[in-house]
């Protein structure tokens, strides 16, 4: 049944008294990535993955990379080999991950992940500050190092008790991608929450390119540009731009626009651009782009990117993969020039920043962030946008981006989250060594050291038995089922008592687990579709109901109940009109004067369409440090409007009144307060005025030329 959902249920709502941990703004320090890839290549491979397309989610993700970053690539089966050297990312490294994509096979005996792990971590010990460490490990099968059963499992014990503690210490997150279903998922699993990575299950290979993208995403983090309707604002704070673009199989041959109307593709290149296209994408570099709006020709794809190497940096407080439902974060964005935080509140007074989130339902909320000390930001003019973030939708997959419009240029930051109901991974598996109980903490909700785990199992006589689950490796607690009966239906509820990484207390009882031979016999039996016919309609056991079966006539001729469709209608009338209009009111006590009518916001934006040429000047220029930056310039273009607008408003205030006490206002009336505020409101729509009349032509970065860096 498909859920529905109110704007007011969804992941993102202000909190204006939430219970998140004490606020640390994000490190403006830009991290060093170290991403290492381990692709699977055994037999099994060649029914998982026939059409090979390993090759091009490799490249797409090689590709990705951006320089400086520190990355390798390994293959496995039954030994493991190096198939990328590991260095730094540049020009050349690429070029050798393109080439060496060709040679990923499905040809290996055995399926040796313990040694492919142990390999590609050869060189990591402690923790290492300022340095994000990733393993991305793409496989389809278990364990499998020899013919011997046992030889299997302690292999498997190795990984869970020896490898993962270590990695873990090192710092290490893993991203799992389960290719069948043969795979040893609890072991994926465990990998991923032990480190508060991510796991994901491809249903089949085509899906292969856009899992690798999310977890590029989520490994390094980049700074992205918003591509609306095929189209992206270039500024000149950017020294590197990258799009990606996904394409049908019988689309037309992509091609990019520059802003000087100039149109190429990948036959025909500027001297600047890299093109490499696969069968399914086009990956296109830029170097040094011009200026102004870039056109995108072709399909419009939700996973379409565009990523940029750029001075001038969103950084936002990095969210962990699981959050549970109903916990609340503090979430914070700030803005840095050459990794130096910008505090010029100039600049920052013009930035509209908002965070848009999206659920894999495809509901929506958009959501304003302000620097003013309010509704869950910490402390006023800081250059700190904050908020307060909580998980109180549906459990599943999210997104959240931040949306920044600094008038001249556009920047967003890409986050996905899983919102999940439950600290632990529960399952109860059967196979050739019995049926048990497995429980995997999430480590980012819950601290494992303290974690408590009692099972509660029910029979069909309702007949209970409580056991408490060992804990089998640092990451698993288990408990065999064997000893009950297999003719009986069993429901197992887990109670859970641990700690939070915070140290507060906590306790959580599941939802029931079944097992048993019977234990189908006791689940929800499925729903019927509203419009079923009489003859759609079959019994558990798939045959047709009868009315002779059944022992009563069905009334064909009874009439339904029917429903009064305007009524419905006028009361959903009614009272989104009372919502909104609440809404508005609240948001006017908030804001107060700084709430523009809808005429004046469309007046502004026809002065800004006709003070934006339809074509500006494209020249892509060098960075030339000898003009003042995007932040410097924005700022000086505000101030001097701001100096203009209140020495033009100053001779009105000499035969005016005595200055309004403001404060004494805001006790008794709210409305004076705006009425006091009306010169600063002026000022503030000139300086608007004129910001928005800036050609981005007319703006330059200067910093100092350097190789080109993660962003």
């Amino acid at each position: 049944m498909k859920k529905h959902y109110s704007i007011l249920s969804l992941l993102l709502i202000l909190c204006l008294g939430g219970t998140a941990a004490a606020a640390t703004p994000p490190d403006v320090a830009t991290p060093t990535h170290d991403i290492r890839v381990l692709i699977d290549v055994s037999g099994s491979m060649k029914q998982n993955d026939p059409a090979n397309l390993r090759k091009p989610a490799l490249r797409l993700l090689t590709g990705l990379l951006p320089s400086g970053t520190r990355a390798g690539v390994w293959t496995f089966a039954r030994y493991v080999n190096m198939l990328v050297r590991f260095g730094e990312v540049d020009t050349a490294w690429r070029t050798q991950a393109v080439e060496a994509a060709e040679r990923i096979n499905s040809a290996g005996l055995f399926t040796d992940i313990e040694a492919a792990l142990m390999t590609a971590a050869w060189n990591w010990a402690a923790d290492a500050p300022g340095v994000r460490r990733s393993i991305i490990l793409l496989t389809d099968g278990l364990v499998d190092v020899s013919e011997l059963p046992e030889s299997d499992r302690l292999s498997r014990t190795r990984i869970t008790d020896e490898i993962l503690p270590r990695l873990q210490d090192a710092g290490v997150d893993i991203y799992t991608i389960a290719l069948s279903d043969g795979t040893d998922q609890s072991l994926l699993q465990q990998l991923a929450a032990a480190t508060g990575g991510w796991f994901e299950r491809a249903e089949n290979a085509d899906q292969l390119e856009r899992i690798f993208l999310r977890m590029f995403e989520k490994a390094a983090n980049p700074d992205t540009l918003p591509l609306i309707d095929n189209q992206v604002l270039v500024d000149d704070s950017i020294g590197e731009l990258t799009l990606l673009v996904f394409r049908k199989d019988t689309a037309p041959a992509t091609t990019l626009t520059m802003p000087d109307g100039l149109t190429f593709g990948s036959a025909r290149l500027p001297p600047n651009v890299h093109w490499h296209s696969d069968a399914r994408y086009d990956l296109v570099t830029v170097d040094k782009p011009a200026t102004g709006p870039w056109h995108v020709n072709a399909d419009t794809d939700p996973d379409n990117r565009v990523m940029v190497v750029s001075n001038l940096r969103v950084v936002a407080t990095q969210l962990p993969n699981q959050i549970l439902e109903g916990d609340t974060l503090d979430f914070m964005i700030r803005f840095t020039e050459q990794n130096q935080a910008i505090t010029n509140k100039d600049f920052l007074h013009f930035l509209t920043v908002k965070t848009l989130e999206s659920s894999a339902e495809g509901a929506t909320a958009e959501r304003l962030l302000l620097d003013n000390g309010r509704d869950g930001d910490i402390v006023p003019g800081d250059g700190i946008f904050g908020t307060q973030l909580t998980a109180s939708g549906e459990t599943g997959a999210h997104t959240v981006v931040v949306d920044v419009d600094g008038t001249t240029f556009r920047r967003q930051h890409r986050q996905d989250i899983e919102v999940v109901e439950s600290p632990v991974i529960a399952d109860i598996r059967a196979d050739e060594n019995g049926t048990t109980l497995s429980v995997i903490p999430r480590a980012g909700i819950i601290d494992p050291e303290s974690l408590e785990v009692t099972a509660t199992i029910i029979d069909d006589a309702e007949q209970s038995d409580t056991r408490r689950l060992a804990r089998t490796s640092p990451g698993e607690w288990r408990l065999g089922l064997d000893e009950f009966p297999p003719d009986a239906a069993y429901r197992v509820t887990l109670d859970i008592v641990a700690e939070r990484p915070n140290g507060k207390p906590f306790s959580y009882q599941s939802n029931p687990l079944r097992f048993g031979h019977a234990a189908a016999l006791h689940e929800e039996p499925p729903e019927i579709a509203e419009d079923a016919s009489e003859e759609e309609l079959v019994d558990a056991e798939g045959d047709i109901l009868e009315d002779a079966e059944a022992g009563e006539a069905i009334d064909s001729e009874e009439e339904p109940e029917q429903t009064s469709w305007a009524l419905v209608i006028t009361v959903v009338i009614l009272l989104n009109a009372l919502l909104g209009g609440g809404m508005f009111l609240v948001y006017r006590k908030l804001f107060g004067s700084s709430v523009k009518p809808v005429a004046e916001e469309e007046a502004e934006d026809n002065d800004r369409s006709a003070a934006t040429p339809d074509a500006p000047s494209a020249v892509a220029t060098p960075f030339d440090d000898s003009k003042p930056s995007v932040v410097t310039q924005v700022a000086e273009a505000a101030a001097a409007a701001e100096t203009k607008a209140v020495a033009d408003v100053a001779p009105a205030q000499e035969d005016a009144p005595a200055e309004l006490d403001v404060e004494a206002a805001a006790d008794t009336s709210p409305e004076l307060v705006m009425e006091g505020d009306a010169a600063s409101t002026k000022a503030s729509g000139e300086i608007d005025d004129q910001l928005k009349n800036l050609n981005v032509d007319d703006i330059d970065l200067g910093f100092e030329e350097k190789a080109r860096s993660t962003g």
